[in-house]
């Protein structure tokens, strides 16, 4: 996982500065498209079969939610090299799309964990904003940020991202795993010691993502220890400390938060909210499906684009979102 992540760093850079990669493996590094279908291409032929089986009915489709690796999204300007839709074709799934009349924008075979979760807890929809065009792209709005961590048995996972809309094509700006403090480890450890690690680990990660932005945050708790009170009381632990260095700094003036932006996250007035996932194990999942259910050609047919980008611009407006510099709302 470490190696995907500092592969997922250098494509990033490659999206950014247009940096040379350093090998021509495609999306992991030096695996050859032929070797990642073999991973592949058992995945999703299950996820698919499994799906029909409790749905009781064909499916075209299939979208999976894991922690955000950027190499997943590596270009690829030729389908001979494109494991993912190599797979898909060979299992006789259709690829996705979303509503874009110019690109045509394909919504990927990975979706983000994070976003998913949230969907799944109805936050960040943006249902309104669907079928407007020219809005699926990482800097379209940042109004916030998401904190994130899934422990499980195995492993933990943080990362930090934007929390604009759910469906949008942004990065995860960090991303940290570590097998040292999975759930399992409370069976070799006295309990208090364990917390305390896993609370530290994730603390030195926190603070300096917190500290660099003056945007309002989230912390979004999911994976096998939502069921754990001892989970949601680290996350508020952590929350109450991160508010209180927050207003520290602010007292002291040499870091605050900023109260021009104090209601331009989403559905919060509060500059640091904690959101838990229903199901920690199942939520991304579920997130997954609603994130995709409008995935048909025809959803945005007859809708009035124009009025439906106004009032998208409206929406992240009302909530405080800061659009890039070259964005501009072109209405006739």
């Amino acid at each position: 996982m470490q190696r995907r992540i500092g592969r997922a760093n250098a494509v990033k850079a490659w999206y950014d500065q247009n940096w040379p990669l350093l090998d021509d493996g495609g999306r992991f590094g030096t695996a050859t498209s032929k070797e990642l279908q073999q991973v592949f291409i058992p995945a999703l032929r299950t996820l698919k079969e499994r799906s029909e089986a409790i749905l009781q009915h064909r499916i075209e489709h299939v979208h999976f939610a894991t922690p955000w690796v950027a190499e997943y999204h590596q270009p690829r300007r030729d389908d001979e090299n494109d494991a993912f839709l190599l797979a898909m074709r060979k299992l006789g799934l259709k690829t996705a799309l979303i509503y874009d009349d110019i690109q045509k924008t394909n919504i990927p075979t990975h979706l983000n964990e994070a976003n998913a979760v949230l969907a799944a807890a109805g936050r960040k929809l943006c249902e309104g904003c669907f079928c407007t065009s020219w809005l699926y792209d990482q800097f379209s709005g940042q109004g916030s940020n998401i904190l994130y961590i899934n422990l499980g048995q195995k492993s933990i996972f943080i990362s930090e991202q934007p929390g604009s809309c759910v469906f949008e094509a942004y990065w995860a700006r960090n991303l940290y795993m570590d097998s040292a403090h999975g759930l399992e480890q409370l069976q070799v450890q006295d309990a208090k010691q364990y917390w305390a690690g896993v609370r530290s680990w994730v603390m030195f990660h926190f603070v300096a993502w917190y500290q660099r932005r003056t945007v309002a945050f989230m912390i979004l708790l999911a994976g096998e220890a939502t069921t754990d009170p001892r989970f949601l009381s680290m996350g508020r632990s952590i929350q109450q400390e991160l508010l209180m260095l927050r207003s520290d700094n602010n007292n002291n003036n040499s870091f605050g938060f900023d109260s021009n932006f104090k209601y331009q996250h989403t559905e919060s007035p509060d500059p640091l909210e904690l959101v838990v996932a229903v199901d920690g194990v199942f939520d991304a999942a579920r997130g997954a499906a609603l994130m995709t259910r409008t995935d048909f050609w025809g959803y945005c047919d007859d809708v009035d684009e124009d009025a439906m980008r106004l009032a998208c611009h409206n929406y992240y407006e009302q909530n405080g979102v800061r659009w890039s510099d070259w964005y501009s709302l072109e209405l006739n």
